[in-house]
């Protein structure tokens, strides 16, 4: 059985006002030490909720990929942090090979993709 959230009048009316304009809304589950740190911040009155959070990050990534140098140094910033750690939660060495592998194009610029033929 799935778990179906139930919408109040409200959110639907949004919803469908937002999506004549091309928006989408969409659910998220965190993991539990993401979701302590978002509503410790939605307590503290740094956001309003979990959807002006979200929208702030994705504006941040969003920003982020204007800036493809910003986003390795950030990158390298978080991974030596990891590396430091006395008491990491994660083995940093574990994973380091395949994040630099996933991430090894971030600094390059993005290739327009091809067009398709008319043919």
């Amino acid at each position: 059985m799935t778990d179906q959230r139930q919408f109040r009048t409200e959110e639907l009316e949004q919803v469908a006002a937002l999506s004549h304009v091309g928006a989408m809304t969409f659910e998220v589950a965190l993991p539990e030490d993401l979701a302590t740190w978002l509503r410790e911040k939605i307590a503290h009155g740094v956001y309003q909720d979990a959807g002006e959070a979200a929208l702030l990050a994705f504006q941040d990534m969003q920003e982020l990929d204007q800036y493809p140098e910003v986003r390795l140094r950030l990158f390298d910033a978080t991974i030596q942090a990891l590396l430091d750690d006395p008491d990491p939660s994660v083995p940093a060495e574990q994973i380091l090979a395949e994040l630099r592998a996933q991430t090894r194009d971030w600094g390059r610029p993005k290739a327009p993709p091809p067009r398709k033929s008319t043919k």
